[in-house]
């Protein structure tokens, strides 16, 4: 049960790594592609109408989705309820999204604002038949067929984005974008699964879904805010082209933090799940997953703090230069979140939902009354308020779940240490190296030289310290490739490319 519960584990983190590997390269070179076409202000007018659409469609799914996850006792009964009650709800959201689009064009004081979000309502519809097949697929660990989803709609909607935007359909473009992505999940979801519903409903096992799910939706709701209410202020106060820079250095950031955490955090939740009954299992897998998610934010987000000016005018240009001051910042707030983040996999796979909630009510009001203060300062003030209150509300945050498994925020801070030494030692080698270089090269030439610096000097540092998560993560990269390159894989071994772990499980 365990090596198979493990053989699992390790294959979903392979699977979810290669298509979030796919997609995000895909989306990002896209995305490159869309900011140099349509410019900030574009994006800003998505940004406005995400913050009402994203708010809705916490309450879309209900949560239910993960209450089938975590569930260890699953019926027909509460797949139906769960169904039924998703479409139902997304439906509704749909409505009132289109019947809200008058009310968000005036708060904005944008009159596009009002066909837009009626239109991109429909999505909500979309994603509630979407959400118990992808609920069934993780909760089987199915990641292989997850895969195929999400690089399928992917690559096909960004196509069609790419294709309007070229076309010169300007906002238009980003809306198509994003309903052809529902549209893909929808159809691939579906033909991938065999489970079909039926025209029942029963009070029962819907009551006992939302027994768990509750608690996650008011999180989900709070935590929204706390993580919206800044774009919200900005769009309102500062206007369209201010929130596309903002947004864009936001999502920048979130970049490789979510797809990383995305990754690991869509195997961990099922496996946590599995094991949550023992402790010490759950704790030790807790770690070893932080400590992989560690090993790559890092380095990243630390990276892209020592290039970030020749990174931004690089792929988007100059008139994205108002972006560089708050990546740069975001960069910091990126790889405390990064781990920050994984707390929700130990509330929810032990079941302490309404601890979870009550953790999120203290993160948004803090969140509120920052953004509050920090807007009189414009972007940079809301920037500065949101990087410290990340960093004020790291210790609570992460003690206070870490007690549920026995895990101390030293021990855990410990783990990840050594990573983030080799970490700032790599930024400021390639800083550094920035700063000797001709001043006349183009950007696209010092990235060319800081990259490949960056990335030789920090696996330089960690397999020559020996980094406890370096020799995990060849180990695991071991067993990923293991009866899948045959006579090339002992020779690799051979030539000490990988071994296997010295570290126990």
């Amino acid at each position: 049960m365990a090596s198979d519960l493990r053989e699992r584990t390790i294959s979903g983190v392979g699977w979810s790594a290669v298509s979030q590997l796919v997609t995000q390269s895909f989306t990002f070179v896209i995305s490159i592609v869309l900011s140099r076409i349509l410019g900030p202000s574009v994006f800003g007018l998505i940004g406005m109408i995400s913050v009402f659409t994203g708010f809705a469609l916490l309450f879309g799914g209900l949560g239910l989705g993960a209450a089938i996850i975590q569930r260890k006792e699953l019926q027909e009964a509460h797949l139906n309820a769960a169904f039924w009650a998703n479409t139902i709800a997304g439906s509704v959201m749909a409505l009132f999204m289109a019947a809200l689009a008058p009310v968000v064009a005036w708060f904005y004081r944008e009159p596009r604002l009002t066909l837009l979000t009626a239109v991109i309502a429909s999505r909500f519809v979309l994603d509630a038949l979407t959400g118990v097949q992808v609920a069934l697929l993780t909760r089987a660990m199915r990641f292989r067929a997850l895969a195929v989803v999400q690089i399928g709609s992917s690559v096909i909607s960004g196509l069609v984005g790419l294709g309007m935007a070229l076309y010169g359909m300007g906002v238009w473009s980003l809306v198509a974008q994003g309903l052809c992505s529902s549209v893909v999940q929808l159809v691939f979801s579906w033909r991938l699964t065999d489970w079909r519903p039926r025209w029942s409903f029963e009070w029962r096992a819907c009551k006992e879904l939302f027994g768990f799910s509750a608690s996650v939706v008011a999180f989900d709701v709070l935590n929204y805010w706390a993580r919206t209410l800044d774009r919200l202020l900005i769009g309102r106060l500062v206007g369209a082209s201010a929130l596309g820079i903002y947004s864009r250095a936001y999502t920048l950031m979130l970049l490789p933090l979510s797809q990383v955490s995305r990754v690991v955090g869509g195997v961990m939740f099922p496996a946590m799940s599995v094991i949550q009954d023992d402790k010490t299992r759950v704790r030790r897998a807790y770690l070893k997953a932080i400590g992989v998610i560690g090993f790559i934010t890092f380095p990243t987000m630390v990276g892209l703090f020592a290039v970030a000016d020749h990174f931004v005018l690089a792929l988007l240009g100059s008139k994205w230069s108002e972006t560089i001051p708050i990546l740069e910042l975001f960069c910091w707030v990126g790889l405390i979140q990064s781990i920050l983040a994984t707390v929700g996999w130990i509330y929810t796979s032990q079941g302490k939902t309404r601890l979870y909630l009550g953790m999120g009510v203290i993160g948004t009001v803090a969140c509120v009354v920052a953004f509050f203060i920090g807007i009189k300062w414009g972007l940079m003030g809301v920037a500065w308020s949101y990087s410290l209150t990340t960093v004020l509300v790291l210790y609570p945050f992460f003690a206070v779940p870490g007690r549920l498994i026995g895990l101390s925020f030293t021990e855990a801070m410990k783990s990840l240490s050594a990573t983030f030494l080799c970490s700032v030692v790599m930024g400021a080698t390639v800083w550094g190296a920035g700063r000797l270089l001709p001043a006349d090269l183009a950007h696209w030439q010092f990235l060319a030289v800081q990259v490949p610096l960056g990335v030789a000097s920090y696996f330089t540092l960690v397999a020559g310290f020996k980094v406890s998560t370096w020799l995990e993560v060849r180990s695991m990269v071991a067993e990923l490739l293991g009866g899948r390159l045959g006579v090339v894989l002992p020779l690799l071994r051979r030539l000490g490319l990988l071994k296997r772990s010295p570290v126990a499980e």
